[in-house]
């Protein structure tokens, strides 16, 4: 798994300065896909900051629905959250 191999890249030593951006870890075009097919999509911004879009094959009314990803990275160790179109409004972290 992906959060495997960068777990371990950075309990080696893995540079704190490094660019996620250019790493191994991230699948064709900065998007990751899970084992449910959602996928987010990651854009690396300056001064650690990140923003992207989560789509969610998998939701609370049965269809796709995506949502804007807004976090932060530093090296391989990345936080990030969702903000979903709901009503009401849900955030996922």
């Amino acid at each position: 798994m992906q959060h495997e191999k960068a777990l371990a890249l950075t309990l080696a030593g893995g540079h704190e300065d490094a660019d996620p951006a250019a790493s191994p870890l991230l699948d064709s075009g900065n998007t990751w896909v899970n084992e449910l097919g959602s996928t987010a999509t990651f854009t690396f911004g300056a001064n650690g900051m990140l923003s992207g879009t989560y789509t969610s094959k998998v939701s609370g009314g049965g269809g796709t629905i995506s949502g804007a990803i807004t976090g932060y990275y530093k090296g391989y160790t990345i936080a990030w959250s969702v903000l979903w179109p709901t009503n009401p409004p849900a955030i996922t972290s």
